[in-house]
């Protein structure tokens, strides 16, 4: 795992994230600018480097095969909008939920402006299997319901390029894939 050495110069908080889910497949999702206001794009990258890293997790776990690409692939592949219920289209039993009483587990993630990697996600992710998987999931459907229209295009694109690029340069398992492919991914569509 890639070693934080915070520098106060260069970082600053951008995003607070926490993400639950209880034994009922529901998932709990909030993410508020740390700041007064934050871009919406910092929300899309928040999703790109949370996507990396539960792949990262999957294929470091026990069941290193996942089939959460695929499920990637299949959303973006449709028109993800506000009234989309992406749990639903990925044929997943979960629902998003404002609050969950009893998680069973629960991740308080920061994403942060660094000098190395412009953007890092901190913090552990203490979910496992489907609901490690099935969190994604979770988190495009909360920021479906608030992004603009142009950021969930950009967000539709950068997941399809981080899908390009694991399955032709990048193994979910390299540790640097979890900084890398999010960041190229979001340098490409900021371009277009």
């Amino acid at each position: 795992m890639h070693d934080h050495v915070p520098d106060p110069e260069t970082e600053k908080d951008l995003l607070l994230a926490s993400i639950a889910v209880d034994a009922d497949n529901q998932f709990a999702v909030t993410v508020l600018p740390a700041a007064r206001e934050t871009a919406q794009h910092h929300y899309v990258r928040f999703a790109l480097h949370y996507y990396a890293r539960v792949l990262y997790l999957l294929a470091r776990g026990e069941n290193a095969r996942s089939d959460l690409p695929t499920l990637i692939d299949l959303l973006i592949r449709t028109s993800i909008d506000g009234s989309s219920d992406l749990f639903m289209m990925a044929g997943l039993d979960g629902t998003l939920v404002p609050e969950i009483r009893e998680p069973i587990a629960q991740a308080e993630l920061v994403l942060k402006s660094s000098g190395a990697h412009e953007c890092e996600l901190i913090g552990n992710i203490p979910l496992g299997g489907w609901a490690l998987s099935h969190s994604v999931i979770a988190v495009l459907q909360y920021l479906a319901d608030r992004l603009s229209e142009r950021s969930l295009a950009t967000l539709t694109f950068a997941l399809d390029n981080m899908n390009s690029s694991y399955s032709t340069v990048y193994r979910h398992a390299d540790p640097s894939s979890q900084f890398d492919v999010p960041l190229l991914a979001y340098r490409a569509v900021s371009r277009v």
